[in-house]
């Protein structure tokens, strides 16, 4: 009974992936770590930044995804470059991909306090399937005999603009439609499993509802081939600029909680819980995620953007 069960759990999780089609990581707080999905971001903290989030997602499936991520970014030349460094490390189920990929961004100047960015990707992410690894009836079936392990170049491009109270964000951050199979086929492959471009429009604003607290809406639209349109809508209240709280829905698959804390200047903490509102939310408790972000300013550094977008 309990095998069947899993079988049950396992084709639910694996219809839910292939209905979405979407093979990036998916993350609950993008509008506080916009580099793992936009490389035009990095040097838009005019500061040394340091970020890192880890989520565990549908806590109680087992082979359920785990998702951890490190970025560096600062801003070079008198804040007209940028340049970062995003590692991810993803796993769900038999499959795991580690990537590490270097950002470029150029800045213009566009206003007093405004700033239009072009950015460019590159890097690669080693893929895994452990085929061997999977409990068969048969072990001697030849399909699984051999594990799949794939070293996996890829660039992406991306737009980011920015006032003090506003952002506008369009990327791709994989250009690249690698093969999944033994078989390299690299850019418009069509046959067999493979990698899938994923499209980024993001957007948000900062408004001033009293003298201490601050609004923070935004949106995060997501699309890839072959899946409909994924949209994340997202409002936090911010007091004193310190303490935050929110809440989002992500289009058909979940309802999240946001809570931030600025601890200083120079270090932010930010967790957020989400509510599975598909049929998934039978077989697990929810998703957690948490993200730490440290800025190293200087006296001199002039902060123009949302320290919390």
């Amino acid at each position: 009974m309990k095998k069947i069960k899993n079988i049950v759990l396992g084709f639910l999780m694996l219809s839910s992936l292939i209905a979405s089609a979407q093979q990036d990581a998916m993350f609950s707080q993008y509008m506080f770590n916009p580099i793992a999905v936009n490389p035009a971001y990095v040097g838009s903290n005019e500061a040394l930044t340091f970020t890192g989030l880890f989520r565990r997602q549908w806590i109680g499936i087992e082979g359920a995804p785990t998702t951890g991520t490190f970025s560096i970014d600062a801003p070079l030349r008198g804040e007209r470059m940028g340049v970062g460094l995003n590692l991810v490390a993803d796993k769900i189920g038999i499959i795991s991909t580690i990537g590490a990929f270097g950002s470029y961004a150029y800045r213009i100047k566009t206003s007093e306090k405004g700033r239009l960015a072009l950015g460019l990707q590159v890097g690669f992410s080693q893929y895994t399937a452990n085929l061997q690894g999977v409990n068969l009836g048969d072990p001697n079936d030849p399909a699984f005999s051999n594990n799949i392990n794939h070293l996996q170049p890829n660039v992406g491009v991306g737009a980011w603009y920015n006032t003090e109270k506003l952002f506008l964000g369009v990327s791709v951050p994989h250009l690249i439609n690698n093969s999944l199979t033994d078989e390299y086929k690299f850019l418009n492959d069509t046959d067999g499993a493979r990698q899938y471009r994923h499209y980024f429009i993001t957007a948000g604003y900062a408004f001033d509802l009293k003298e201490d607290l601050v609004l923070k809406p935004s949106i995060l639209f997501k699309g890839v081939g072959g899946a409909p349109l994924q949209v994340d809508f997202n409002a936090t209240v911010w007091y004193l600029d310190k303490f935050g709280l929110g809440a989002s829905w992500r289009s058909f698959s979940s309802a999240n909680i946001l809570v931030g804390y600025k601890i200083n200047e120079q270090l932010s903490a930010g967790y957020a819980y989400d509510f599975s509102t598909t049929g998934l939310q039978k077989y697990n408790s929810g998703s957690h995620e948490l993200i730490l972000r440290y800025q190293l300013k200087s006296n001199k550094t002039k902060i123009i953007t949302p320290r919390f977008f």
